[in-house]
C-alpha cells in the first residue's frame, strides 16, 4: 500500500488569494522582523484570516526568494573558541532569543584558538554570504592573528562583533568585566573578614609574552589587587606553570603545585583563584590533605563554571549572566545592519552563594573592613538585554 503523501505547500498568491487579501498583506504578515512590513497596513482581523488560511494550506515563506529580494542569507557567523565550551549553551541560547525574533538563523564553527583554523571558518562564514559575524578572536601565539582581517571587514560594512574579551580595536565587544569579578570576590572574603587573601594565578597571566594572550588574567590580578590596597592590604600572588590552556589543564597544575598553594609564605586564610577550574583543583587538594572548606581554608570562584555547581562541595563563585551576553552579541550584530554603532559593552557578574567562604578563625582578622572610595559596588548588580 502507497503511503499517504504529504499535503503540498501552497504558494504566497495562493493564500492572498483564499484570504481575499493583496500578496503585499501576506508578506506584511510574515516580514514581521523587517521595518518596512510596518509600512503595510494589515488588520487584525486581516491577519487572523491571513495566519489561519496559511495554516490550513500548509504555507511557509520561501527562505531563498526573501534572501535575493533583499539581498540577504538572514544568516549569522559564530566563531566560537574550544576553550569557551563550557559557556557555549547558553550563549548559543541567548543569540538563538534574538535570531529566531527576526527570522535569522546561526552557523557556527569551533576553532581549537589556532588562527588558521578561525581563519578557514571566517571564509567558509564568507562563502555562505552571512549577514554578520560573532566572533571570538584566536590567540594563537605561534602564528598570526586574524585582527587586520576583522577591522577591514568591519570597516567595509559587515557587522562584526567580538564576544567575551575586548581585542580587537574598532570592533564592538560584549564581554565580561573581568576585573569586577575578582574585586567583588575580594570583597566578599574581606566582608567575611579576611585579611589574608591569595589570588591563585598562572605564568605569564600579565601579558609578558604575546600581548593581549592573556587579558582576562590581567585583569582579575588587577581587580583583585585594587581590592586588597583599598582595604590597606598587600596583595599575595601565586602563578602555577600551565602548560595546557583547558580547564583540565588549570586543574592538574593546581593539583602539581598544591602544596607550594597551601603552604604560601603569606599564610592565606581565603583564596581567588583565576578561573573556577583552579578552584576545583583546591577543594580536590583540600580534600586530600584534610584542610577543612571553609572552616580551615575559603575558596570564591570568579566564572561560575557549571561542574563546580553541584560537586562534593557547592563553590562559592560569580556566574556570568551568558545569555545576555548572547542576546547583546546577536543584538548589535542586527543594530550594525541599520547602520548604527554600538558600544562596547561589559557584564557585571552575578554573586552565587555557595559553601567554600566562611570567617577566619582567628578573631585578630575580623577588623572593620574600610568602605573604597565612592563606596564599595552592589554584588548583585546585572545588567539586562531586552529582546
Amino acid at each position: 500500500m502507497t503511503p499517504p503523501s504529504k499535503p503540498k505547500a501552497a504558494n504566497m498568491r495562493e493564500v492572498a488569494r483564499q484570504a481575499g487579501v493583496s500578496t503585499s498583506a501576506v508578506w506584511a504578515v510574515f516580514r514581521k522582523s523587517d521595518a518596512a512590513a510596518t509600512t503595510i497596513g494589515v488588520s487584525a482581523e486581516a491577519r487572523q484570516k491571513i495566519l489561519a488560511v496559511a495554516a490550513k494550506l500548509h504555507y511557509k515563506p520561501d527562505i531563498l526568494a526573501r534572501s535575493f529580494t533583499n539581498n540577504r542569507s538572514f544568516l549569522l557567523g559564530l566563531l566560537m573558541r574550544e576553550t569557551f565550551e563550557d559557556f557555549s549553551m547558553p550563549l548559543l541560547r541567548g543569540i538563538q532569543d534574538v535570531c529566531l525574533d527576526h527570522d535569522y538563523s546561526v552557523i557556527t564553527y569551533a576553532h581549537g584558538n589556532l588562527a588558521a583554523d578561525e581563519r578557514r571558518h571566517l571564509k567558509f562564514s564568507l562563502d555562505r554570504r552571512v549577514d554578520g559575524l560573532i566572533v571570538m578572536p584566536a590567540l594563537d601565539p605561534d602564528s598570526a592573528n586574524n585582527f587586520a582581517r576583522l577591522q577591514a571587514l568591519r570597516a567595509d560594512g559587515m557587522p562584526v562583533v567580538q564576544l567575551f574579551n575586548c581585542l580587537v580595536p574598532g570592533v564592538p565587544a560584549v564581554s565580561r568585566n573581568h576585573a569586577a569579578a575578582s574585586y567583588l570576590a575580594t570583597r566578599r572574603l574581606l566582608e567575611f573578614g579576611h585579611r589574608r587573601i591569595l589570588h591563585l594565578t598562572f605564568e605569564g597571566y600579565n601579558d609578558t609574552g604575546v600581548e593581549g594572550i592573556h587579558t582576562d588574567a590581567k585583569q582579575r590580578c588587577e581587580g583583585y589587587e585594587r581590592a586588597m590596597r583599598e582595604a590597606g592590604l598587600e596583595p599575595l600572588v601565586y602563578a602555577h606553570a600551565l602548560s595546557n590552556t583547558s580547564g583540565r589543564g588549570f586543574h592538574d597544575a593546581v593539583l602539581a603545585d598544591a602544596d607550594a598553594i597551601l603552604r604560601h609564605p603569606g599564610a592565606p586564610t581565603a583564596i581567588v583563584p583565576y578561573t573556577d577550574y583552579q578552584a576545583w583543583g583546591l577543594l580536590e587538594a583540600c580534600a586530600e590533605r584534610r584542610i577543612k572548606v571553609p572552616d580551615e581554608l575559603s575558596v570564591i570562584g570568579c566564572d561560575g563554571i557549571r561542574e563546580m555547581w553541584g560537586g562534593p562541595i557547592k563553590l562559592t563563585t560569580f556566574i556570568c549572566p551568558l545569555r545576555d551576553m548572547g542576546r547583546a552579541a546577536a543584538t548589535f550584530c542586527l543594530e550594525m545592519m541599520k547602520g548604527e554603532t554600538p558600544q562596547d559593552t561589559l557584564f557585571t557578574p552575578v554573586y552565587l552563594d555557595g559553601a567554600t567562604v566562611a570567617p577566619p578563625k582567628s578573631p585578630t582578622l575580623s577588623a572593620t573592613l574600610p568602605t573604597p572610595e565612592g563606596g564599595a559596588p552592589k554584588i548583585k548588580e546585572r545588567r539586562r538585554i531586552q529582546k
